[in-house]
């Protein structure tokens, strides 16, 4: 498992909405490194929704298959 940077990941295109990318960038700014496949709650809906993941090479993405 790879671990990465914070300010060194990505955003995928599409598909994230602005909560999500708040609940990224508040995760990052806190966190100097995060290891790929860290789950994420956004922090604007219910707790355990696990809808973030940091998915290989260093890229954040809705958790779904």
């Amino acid at each position: 498992m790879n671990k990465y940077k914070t300010d060194s990941t990505r955003i995928n295109q599409g598909g994230l909405m602005r909560c999500c990318l708040a609940t990224i960038d508040k995760f990052c700014m806190e966190n100097e490194f995060v290891d790929e496949g860290r789950v994420l709650d956004c922090m604007y809906e219910k707790p355990y929704n696990a809808q973030i993941i940091l998915s290989e090479k260093g890229i954040w993405r809705w958790n779904h298959p």
